[in-house]
């Protein structure tokens, strides 16, 4: 059984040789984006009242606000949200970033042993 070629689909070399280099040099060159604008870093406060606020942001502002300085954790899926947020408060809260999941586990177990603090 021998694959028939569609005829309404020419060959790459075809496609490839449908505009001479001629024509092509003579196009316009596509135009430049503008440049981004510089990004300001955010400011770690509290959001204003009324401000719209994800969740990942009221978690690591109640945290704060019970007086956790130090957590530990291990970034992917469902929590990527709150590693975005947890760069606006990095002055205010701490992270260990550990290398498996049940390790954060122990290590938080360990530094809580360790240091007094729940």
């Amino acid at each position: 059984m021998q694959n028939q070629r569609d005829p309404r689909i020419g060959s790459r070399r075809e496609a490839a040789s449908a505009l001479p280099l001629a024509e092509l040099a003579k196009a316009p060159a596509p135009a430049k984006a503008p440049a981004p604008a510089p990004v300001k870093p955010e400011t770690s406060v509290a959001p204003q009242p009324g401000a719209e606020v994800r969740g990942a942001r009221i978690l690591l502002e109640a945290l704060i606000e019970e007086g956790v300085d130090t957590i530990f954790g291990y970034p992917g899926g469902a929590i990527l949200h709150v590693y975005d947020e947890l760069a606006h408060v990095r002055d205010r809260m701490n992270h260990v970033l550990v290398r498996h999941e049940q390790g954060a586990v122990h290590a938080a177990e360990g530094y809580a042993r360790s240091s007094g603090k729940v």
